[in-house]
């Protein structure tokens, strides 16, 4: 999990040279991972520095077929009408996950604790 898109200090556009920059990092720390022998990502799917790892890690799993990506979904209807412009990728990162696991079967107060636990367990 990471920053949502109100814990950034810069504008989250591609015309953006620091979010420009921001995503070559990400995306360059998720290759070291993979080149130190780490397999296994996995998303929390919220706004921001969750889609965006996701993002950039279905980018380098073209490259590196053996990774896997998991989507860890809280509930059914997270984020279903939040149609920000991070969440217009949000089908696409689900389809392509290698997992989809969603952790409770209604939204309820407890459901992003119990998927934050489960990322990291």
């Amino acid at each position: 999990t990471g920053h949502r898109p109100s814990g950034f200090n810069f504008p989250r556009e591609t015309t953006c040279p620091l979010y420009t920059k921001y995503l070559q990092q990400l995306n360059s720390l998720i290759e070291k991972l993979i080149l130190s022998n780490y397999t296994d990502f996995i998303t929390g799917m919220a706004d921001g520095a969750d889609i965006d790892f996701a993002m950039e890690a279905l980018k380098l799993k073209k490259r590196y077929p053996h990774i896997t990506l998991e989507a860890a979904i809280p509930c059914p209807i997270y984020n279903a009408n939040n149609r920000t412009s991070y969440h217009n990728n949000r089908d696409y990162i689900i389809e392509s996950c290698d997992i989809k696991n969603v952790l409770s079967d209604h939204y309820h107060r407890g459901c992003m604790d119990k998927r934050n636990r489960y990322m990291v367990l």
